[in-house]
């Protein structure tokens, strides 16, 4: 088991270790640039050797650390996310049914995909951990959702897509590679997590979101 996976189960303990976990972790392209240009999965601790081609942030502030404050402009903060369910009012709220509607787009207008899949109804949410931020951010709330304060600015709405552009977001280069990430996800047993406490129970429970993975960002 990595040193990682050890530190994710500690924090919560309530995650079933009898079942697979997704774990995805960021890469920058430099030490000095800090460009996010790649994501990897790894199954429970172990690698898969899947990777998925991502960016983050617009122009000039794509990947780079030190303005990521900026908002909308600026990369997706440091942290550890959790994926959870698309977008309120969106068509799918689960991996699986944005695949279905995913699958639906491409039979009937095949020439235009991919671009049909840009809308914000594809799109997959991200949760930070506040608790295990503050090394990054000294001024957060203390709590599991999608929004915080970094450097006294509000940071908001982080999401997972495919696209030309990120406002923050996890954006992937490439449709076919999103789609293959879903498919990760609506394999595994969610979970659920209380957005105060980051307890993590095996069912729905009052004061909890539904979870399919998580995403640590460098």
């Amino acid at each position: 088991m990595s040193a990682n996976l050890r530190a994710i189960y500690k924090a919560y303990p309530g995650i079933d270790r009898t079942k697979d976990l997704a774990v995805f972790f960021t890469v920058k392209s430099s030490a000095s640039h800090g460009s996010i240009i790649e994501m990897k999965y790894t199954k429970s601790g172990k690698s898969t050797g899947t990777t998925f081609k991502i960016f983050s942030g617009r122009d000039s502030y794509s990947g780079r650390k030190e303005r990521s404050y900026m908002e909308p402009n600026g990369r997706i903060i440091p942290g550890r996310y959790f994926i959870t369910l698309g977008s309120k009012g969106s068509i799918g709220k689960t991996p699986s049914e944005i695949l279905s509607k995913i699958s639906t787009v491409k039979k009937k207008d095949l020439l235009n995909y991919p671009d049909n899949i840009r809308k914000r109804e594809f799109f997959m949410k991200l949760y930070l951990d506040d608790r295990f931020s503050s090394k990054t951010h000294g001024d957060h709330n203390r709590l599991i959702d999608d929004y915080t304060m970094f450097n006294k600015k509000l940071r908001n709405s982080w999401r997972l897509h495919y696209g030309l552009v990120s406002d923050g977001c996890i954006t992937f280069n490439k449709a076919h590679e999103y789609e293959g990430f879903l498919r990760i996800l609506s394999s595994q047993t969610p979970f659920w997590v209380n957005h105060k406490t980051g307890h993590v129970t095996q069912e729905n429970v009052p004061n909890s979101f539904q979870a399919f993975g998580i995403l640590d960002v460098k």
